[in-house]
């Protein structure tokens, strides 16, 4: 019987390692637990499932709450103070409702926010995080938008009322896990890169192009767009970063503080 126990108490311990990487091995005639970039655990020591991401809690940084804005409209709400919300009434044709601020940085820099979005799915919809040259009133706006479909997409504006064309859409039916909220922009110094995240921490790349494709901005803010879906339009930003992006680090990382 204590046989048969130690066994049992074996193969529990080695389910446990092996869910966190663990390998059993022996070490000086002990039983030992080794991981590559990890201390050697003894056997009889508990061994915790590695960490696959930072708790999202801690990746939240509330939203400044000074913001200019840009067409709205009298039935356009902005809300700020513990995060941003813009509420857009059902309109004819293309408006974008625009909360900006400055773009900390002309270059190496990225920009990151949790924004959620809600409409009803009729009309022309649209929501995200949004680059504008103040000057030319062109801009990009990266988010989920819906139009004879849903969809994710970076999309470009001649100006607030001139929709030109969307660089890429992708259909939010074959993303994982439906409409992601962590939204995110980056410059490397080459490229502008729009990724998508569902915790914050794993990202994947969206799109990519010349940094000074299309536009060159010097603002960053919140975009709502709501032609004729006949409810209103709701885009909340919780989360808001500027930050440096250093080249070394890749695309995946950054550093710096947040706004």
């Amino acid at each position: 019987m204590r046989d048969i126990l130690r066994r049992l108490d074996e193969l529990d311990r080695r389910s446990t390692a092996r869910a966190g990487g663990w390998v059993l091995a022996e070490q000086d005639g002990q039983p030992v637990f080794t991981k590559p970039g990890e201390a050697t655990l003894l056997a009889g020591q508990p061994v915790a499932a590695s960490p696959v991401f930072t708790p999202t809690a801690s990746l939240y940084t509330t939203p400044p709450n000074e913001w200019s804005t840009e067409n709205l409209a009298e039935d356009t709400v902005l809300q700020t103070g513990g995060g941003v919300v813009l509420i857009a009434s059902s309109v004819a044709g293309t408006n974008l409702r625009i909360a900006h601020r400055p773009l900390a940085l002309a270059s190496l820099y990225r920009v990151t926010a949790h924004i959620e979005a809600l409409w009803y799915p009729t009309g022309t919809v649209r929501a995200g995080l949004m680059l504008r040259d103040s000057d030319s009133g062109k801009a990009i706006v990266f988010g989920p938008a819906h139009d004879s479909g849903a969809k994710l997409a970076v999309a470009k504006y001649s100006n607030a009322t001139t929709y030109s064309a969307d660089y890429v859409g992708l259909l939010i039916a074959a993303l994982p896990y439906g409409v992601p909220q962590w939204l995110r922009i980056s410059d490397d110094g080459t490229d502008r890169i729009c990724e998508f995240s569902y915790n914050g921490a794993d990202w994947m790349q969206v799109h990519a192009v010349a940094r000074d494709d299309f536009v060159e901005p010097d603002q960053v803010g919140l975009v709502v767009l709501n032609a004729s879906s006949g409810q209103p339009v709701v885009a909340r930003m919780r989360s808001f970063t500027q930050q440096h992006f250093s080249p070394a680090q890749g695309a995946g990382e950054g550093e710096g503080e947040g706004e």
